[in-house]
């Protein structure tokens, strides 16, 4: 809400100075046709200055208002227009809850600058016992995880020891974020996945099922100690070279 009021303000700010512009250029105008005059001399008429003192200033002030007029002109093109582009992209865009998850697993590619080195410090959940019978069945194919039912994003049947595992092959990214907490980057996450996280819980996926089937995956005794970012660099490489 503040942040609303204060574009507001800040919009009504900057086309007042524009209509302040625009009025001084008319003034400096007006001031500059009133100190001169035309003298008929020969086939074309003569400018006469009158006052040469005003006429200068006038000048002057006309260029600085034409140049105010296009500064500020040119500043509010550049805040209105992207703000109704991305209004046109979110009304156009549809509603999924794939928005608060990353893309799938794809090949390696060369490393992102680092978005946050503070070690991951949110205490982790306690380690709950997964099924490693119905792991090793999905990973040999021998089971699979319907879309619509019990996968983790789509579904709304309670989610398995199966549809665990496919999700945090597809999306490691989000499995740690919901694991965490909180974004890659350390920042809190939006409501909008705060939501979804708890809906998942609902349906019986908890954070001590996906951090015991991320320890036995990576075949780690404790999640390491570092940041979110190269932890997950680690979970899509080992998926990319192993699980795809």
């Amino acid at each position: 809400m503040k942040s609303t009021r204060a574009a507001r303000l800040f919009m009504f700010s900057l086309l007042l100075l524009i209509g302040g512009s625009l009025v001084g250029t008319y003034h400096f105008f007006s001031r500059l046709n009133e100190n001169y005059i035309l003298l008929s001399s020969g086939y074309e008429p003569e400018k006469k200055i009158i006052d040469p003192y005003k006429y200068t200033q006038s000048k002057k002030g006309l260029i600085f208002a034409l140049s105010a007029v296009a500064a500020c002109g040119s500043f509010f093109l550049m805040v209105i227009l992207p703000e109704e582009g991305k209004q046109k992209r979110k009304e156009a865009a549809p509603a999924q809850p794939s928005a608060v998850l990353a893309t799938e697993v794809s090949a390696p590619v060369k490393p992102q600058p680092a978005l946050a080195e503070a070690p991951v410090s949110q205490k982790e959940e306690e380690v709950e016992h997964i099924d490693a019978d119905a792991i090793e069945a999905f990973e040999e194919g021998l089971t699979e995880v319907t879309e619509g039912e019990e996968d983790v994003v789509y579904g709304t049947a309670d989610i398995t020891t199966a549809a665990i595992v496919d999700f945090v092959h597809k999306f490691p990214d989000s499995a740690l974020k919901f694991l965490y907490r909180k974004q890659l980057d350390g920042k809190p996450l939006t409501t909008e996945e705060e939501e979804i996280y708890h809906s998942w819980e609902k349906r019986g996926m908890t954070r001590g099922k996906v951090k015991a089937y991320i320890l036995t995956m990576m075949d780690w005794d404790n999640i390491p100690k570092e940041a979110m970012y190269d932890i997950w660099k680690k979970l899509r490489d080992h998926i990319y070279e192993n699980l795809s």
